[in-house]
């Protein structure tokens, strides 16, 4: 979900480096994986902004530090890693050096891992080449890549069985 701010002050002649908003990753922050975190912000002042620091925290700990410099009116998008270092809720702080307007100086958010998801594979009868092995393995080796995941591969026979209500995902 986006964060963002709602300009409330239009004065020209004050330096201010305003973060705007900030995007986490569409498949969500995971644990042990790198994540990228998506942050805009904008020089609102007339003068150039030299060095400016944004830094990004996971709870308390600074993980990762950009500098940029901005010139009168200009935006920028910048892309900060974190880590999360387990599987529980994580504060994420990204900061501005202080300047005349304190309250864009930060975004703050917290972040609540999210379960794994159920996954079914309904297989065909007889894979090809009659590997079923080598087919469920790389079904969930190319998923696992990219999602935690419980996952559950049967043929469709026993898929007569199965509420499968009860599963987030179904590969056929």
């Amino acid at each position: 979900r986006k964060l963002f701010f709602i300009p409330a002050d239009q004065r020209k002649n004050l330096a201010n480096a305003a973060l705007l908003d900030c995007d986490a990753p569409l498949e969500g922050m995971r644990p042990g994986r790198a994540n990228q975190v998506v942050v805009n912000l904008a020089n609102t002042s007339p003068q150039a902004m030299q060095s400016l620091p944004v830094t990004l925290s996971v709870n308390g700990e600074k993980q990762d530090r950009a500098i940029i410099s901005l010139g009168p009116d200009e935006r920028a998008t910048l892309r900060l890693n974190c880590q999360l270092p387990e599987r529980k809720t994580a504060k994420i702080a990204i900061e501005t050096a202080p300047d005349a307007f304190a309250y864009d100086n930060k975004l703050t958010a917290v972040f609540t891992p999210q379960e794994d998801l159920n996954v079914l594979a309904i297989r065909p009868e007889k894979p090809p080449g009659d590997h079923a092995f080598t087919y469920d393995f790389f079904v969930k080796s190319a998923m696992t890549s990219f999602l935690d995941m419980n996952y559950e591969a049967i043929s469709s026979l026993r898929a007569l069985n199965k509420n499968l209500d009860n599963y987030d995902m179904i590969l056929t």
